[in-house]
Parts: structure tokens; sequence; C-alpha cells
């Protein structure tokens, strides 16, 4: 992720502010701003959440019919507040305003697989794709159902042309290179999260997964994020993901347990993704999913 032009695109939506503060979409944009920066660990969620809730408030203020109004909140709800049910009703509510905007079908499609309604998500992102043809994101999200649903042949056969994608797509290898390790085919999983490391800027680290070898290409590159983490914020839903892989249990539901504390936004994949099979039914896993709203 490129901070220099973010932090240009802040600027731009201030300026726009400056000269018309009624013009809502530039609150969307400043809101995005700050959902994409703590969803990728580059930012803590108490440092974003109170710049999101102000732009839900103003945004409401000037239109309380406008789509992208609604999609800003249920993305609020849903990243730090783990209010499922509000969730729903908000995207349906935004779907219902504009039913050709391409983020609300976007990110209600990814609500929908991470509650298990495969069938639902395929419909949206299917009209995303008509309307956007050639975006990454798109075709990201009309995976997703197949990867959830553990239909990983069809993952890897539609992910696996972001190996060779220039620029390369950061969360698309992500999904990649776990599908690779689910499915037990190491090396590939291991090529493929270098790669997301290099799109992300981890040089360094990728260096160390090249020294570690391939057995433990994972565990180390999981101590490496978990010992920045002691300086410098990064994704614990991350650091959990990569012990995960490399066969640490213990490990893993410690940085969960981190994830949850820090509401990580990543924590929205927390119920469907299928890294957590090997502890699904640990007694601290179920009393996380309690924790986060996913169990009663």
């Amino acid at each position: 992720m490129n901070l220099s032009t973010i932090g240009t695109a802040v600027e731009y939506f201030k300026q726009a502010l400056k000269l018309d503060s009624n013009y809502a979409l530039a609150y969307w944009g400043l809101a995005s701003v700050d959902f994409c920066l703590s969803y990728f660990g580059l930012k803590r969620t108490r440092e974003a959440k109170p710049n999101v809730e102000k732009c839900v408030q103003k945004m409401f203020e000037i239109d309380e019919n406008l789509s992208q109004a609604y999609l800003v909140l249920g993305m609020f709800n849903a990243f730090y507040e783990w209010k499922w049910a509000e969730v729903g009703s908000a995207c349906q509510r935004a779907l219902e305003l504009d039913p050709n905007d391409v983020d609300i079908l976007q990110n209600y499609s990814i609500y929908l697989v991470d509650w298990g309604h495969f069938d639902l998500a395929r419909k949206l992102t299917q009209r995303a794709k008509l309307i956007d043809p050639l975006s990454d994101y798109t075709e990201l999200c009309s995976v997703l159902p197949d990867f959830y649903a553990a239909k990983y042949d069809r993952v890897i056969e539609r992910f696996s042309p972001y190996l060779e994608l220039n620029p390369p797509f950061l969360w698309g290898l992500w999904f990649l290179w776990r599908t690779f390790s689910l499915v037990n085919r190491k090396q590939e999983a291991v090529d493929a999260c270098k790669k997301a490391f290099l799109a992300a800027g981890a040089n360094d680290l990728v260096h160390a997964m090249d020294s570690a070898g391939t057995d433990n290409a994972f565990d180390t590159a999981a101590c490496i994020m978990a010992d920045v983490y002691k300086s410098h914020y990064c994704s614990p839903y991350d650091i959990a993901t990569l012990f995960i892989h490399a066969g640490k249990k213990e490990e893993a539901l410690h940085w969960l347990e981190t994830a949850v504390e820090e509401v990580d936004p990543k924590l929205v994949h927390f119920n469907a993704d299928p890294d957590w099979r090997p502890i699904r039914e640990d007694k601290r896993f179920v009393q996380l999913l309690r924790t986060t709203g996913y169990r009663t």
C-alpha cells in the first residue's frame, strides 16, 4: 500500500470539504482511508475509529438517504463494533438506495460470505463484475465464496494469475498462499506468501523466510512480525494466521486474543476463515467467537 498516495488522497478530500463542507462523498473518502489503514494493520482501531465515526455522522447529517452513508455505517459496525445484525441492515439499505454501486455490492458480498450465504454473495459479485469487469477487487470478491466453501481448486485456478500480476495485488496473494497451504502445497504457499510480503515492501522478512527454508518459513515470518509488533503496530490477526499455518496452535490463539483486544478489523472474517479448523473446538477459540458476537 502506497502511503504517500494515501496521504495525497486525504489532502484532496480535505480540500474538497474546504470548497464545499456539505460534500458528503469526501467524508466517504476519508472514512475509506481509515478503513484501509486499520484493515491492513497500518493504524490501530482506536486511532481510526473516532475519525470514521465522525465521517458517518457527517454523511447522515448531509443526506440521510445517501447509499454510501449506509455502507460506511455497515463497515463501521463490522470492523469496529461487531454489531452483525446492524451490518446486514445497513448494507441492505445501501443496496436498496443504489443497487448498482460496485462498492456496496463488493462489501455486502463479503459480509454475506462471512456468514455462509454463498449463493447471494455470488449474485452480488456477478452484478459487480458486469458493472466493473476489470476490477481485481471485484474478482477477489467473486472468488471468496469458493474459498470459504472449501472449493480450493477453483480458488487456485482463479487466483494463480495474481502470481504474475504487475503491479501485484497483495490481498489476492494473501488469499492464494493460504489456499495453497490448506491443500498442503507448502512450497507454492511459501512462494505466494513471499510475493505478498514483497508487494507490501517487507523485503527483509522475505529474505529471512528464504534463509529459514520452506518448512520454517511461516514460523519465521510470524515471529518477525510478532517482534515488530512490540514497537510498531501490525495486524495481530495476520500474525495469528501465519502461526496457525506454521502449526503453532498456542501462538495462534495468543495472537487471536490480541486481535480481539485490539479490535483488529480482519476479525470480520473470523467466523468463516478455514485457517482456524485446527483450533475451532478449543474452548478459548469458542470464547473468542462469543466475544466477537459470532456465538451466543
